[in-house]
């Protein structure tokens, strides 16, 4: 399920299990302090840290992050979890979440009907223009998801 939470005024898409920092991870990230294992430890010793989320935007060459609201860099990457990556615009996951913003979701038998009559109309100037029929399927089914995209997308903030 799709899960969006919105930090220092940026949406972000909340992943469902912790990641661990990895030479991979793609910054900038949300991450918070580890609380299992030996890391429960540090996490009673640092409990103004191991309290709040963070957004990590880099890792130097030693692995210690660098964390926007925290000032020191004696932060290793192990300590940390990823729990977040950030909302792209105009990405999929993006577009379902503008759609259940919008309560797009629960219109679409109304919008369906509307695209139906719309795409038969199309299909019938097509069919008397001579298009084969496979194209004129791609052709409706392309409306189709254009309309849907312009409907997410309209009022766009």
């Amino acid at each position: 399920m799709l899960k969006i939470e919105t930090h220092d005024n940026q949406q972000w898409i909340m992943l469902d299990k912790p990641e661990p920092f990895s030479v991979d991870t793609a910054f900038p990230v949300i991450c918070r302090f580890r609380k299992d294992g030996l890391f429960a430890l540090y996490a009673k010793k640092f409990a103004h840290v191991a309290s709040n989320d963070y957004v990590a935007n880099g890792m130097n060459e030693y692995g210690n992050l660098e964390l926007k609201t925290l000032q020191s860099d004696t932060w290793h990457g192990s300590m940390f979890e990823v729990i977040g990556k950030p909302l792209i615009p105009h990405s999929a996951a993006w577009i379902l979440w503008r759609a259940k913003m919008k309560n797009i979701l629960i219109q679409i038998p109304a919008l369906a009907f509307f695209l139906l009559v719309l795409n038969v109309m199309v299909t019938a100037v097509l069919y008397s223009d001579g298009l084969a029929p496979l194209k004129m399927m791609y052709v409706s089914v392309s409306l189709c998801f254009i309309q849907f995209l312009a409907l997410v997308m309209w009022g766009e903030e």
